[in-house]
């Protein structure tokens, strides 16, 4: 668990730089999050995630509606875009999360691979998609179209997503392999899986007075974004993860790569101990260390990107680390 010490560092987060001199935002409670209405067409989906092999609960895309109100939506989205956005955002985090909790409850890849790859939409019946991911990209498709930038960002969102989920594929051969890879691709294999890019892409369909020349900026600062909300979910979900067996975390792939746990541990499923070393050690502090560092980079963009309000997002992503916190063993 997160020490004292480690609680007074990142309160320090809540008053760093120009964020909180421009812009203050407070964390919604359990009460203001269960209370977040959702769109008929969420509703539905959400009902057929439910008898489809989905675990979540319905509080978890409540809690991701709410956090679209605190700044992590682009300042260029039109307001007469904004829920269409908002839903386009949690259809793809129902996708992500399908596919993530079959995983965590089939450990299978290969059939995974022809059940759930997106695809190019082009109005075409294909028999190796799920249904159920068939019905979600169906509901997308159907907001985004409209969208004023839709055939200039949806081929680049295809990409993007199509590595979110790969990123939840390579999760599972991770601990198996990490004689075989480099150190920083072992320690944070999976942070296109929280389609921060994704979201971007979603964004840009629906924005207006985006100067082009700040696309790679913005691309590169979404990169770092996504990094540190990988943080912020992982400090969140770790320990249900561990005590559901599941070992596809950072503070897992820490802790094997400074030999605190074993991948013996991991193969026999011997949860407490991994998790009771976990927390006996400095691994979230160091998380959010890196966390911290994240943050001094994306400072480093404020002077370079005119388009959109780089101090909002920012906040956005501040309140999303203390969201995580505050909810933990809720998400």
């Amino acid at each position: 668990m997160l020490s004292s010490k480690e609680s007074s560092f990142l309160d320090l987060y809540g008053t760093i730089g120009e964020v909180d001199k421009r812009v203050n935002g407070s964390i919604p409670s359990f009460g203001e999050i269960s209370s977040v209405g959702l769109s008929p067409r969420i509703l539905n989906v959400l009902y057929r995630y439910s008898i489809s092999g989905g675990t979540r609960s319905e509080y978890v895309f409540k809690w991701s509606k709410a956090l679209e109100k605190t700044g992590m939506i682009l300042s260029t989205v039109g307001p007469e875009y904004m829920e269409k956005v908002v839903d386009a955002r949690i259809l793809l985090i129902i996708l992500i999360s399908y596919i993530d909790d079959i995983i965590d409850n089939r450990k299978q890849k290969d059939s995974l691979v022809r059940r759930t790859l997106v695809r190019r939409y082009d109005d075409r019946p294909d028999e190796d998609i799920d249904l159920f991911v068939d019905e979600i990209w169906n509901n997308f498709y159907q907001i985004v179209r409209g969208l004023p930038l839709f055939d200039k960002y949806y081929p680049k969102f295809i990409i993007d997503v199509e590595r979110s989920i790969n990123a939840l594929f390579f999760t599972i051969e991770n601990p198996l392999i990490r004689e075989q890879i480099g150190k920083d691709e072992f320690l944070d294999p999976f942070s296109y899986g929280m389609g921060v890019v994704s979201f971007l892409d979603i964004d840009l369909m629906a924005s207006n007075d985006i100067d082009d020349t700040e696309l790679r900026d913005i691309r590169d600062f979404m990169k770092i974004c996504q990094k540190m909300a990988r943080i912020s979910n992982c400090l969140a979900t770790w320990e249900r993860e561990v005590d559901e067996g599941t070992y596809f975390s950072m503070p897992i792939f820490y802790a094997l790569n400074e030999g605190i746990i074993s991948l013996e541990e991991i193969m026999n499923d011997e949860r407490a101990s991994i998790k009771g070393k976990i927390q006996s050690s400095s691994i979230e502090y160091k998380l959010l260390r890196k966390w911290e560092e994240y943050l001094v980079r994306l400072y480093d963009y404020c002077d370079r990107i005119r388009s959109m309000d780089i101090h909002i997002f920012i906040k956005g992503i501040i309140i999303f680390l203390k969201m995580n916190l505050l909810h933990r063993g809720e998400l």
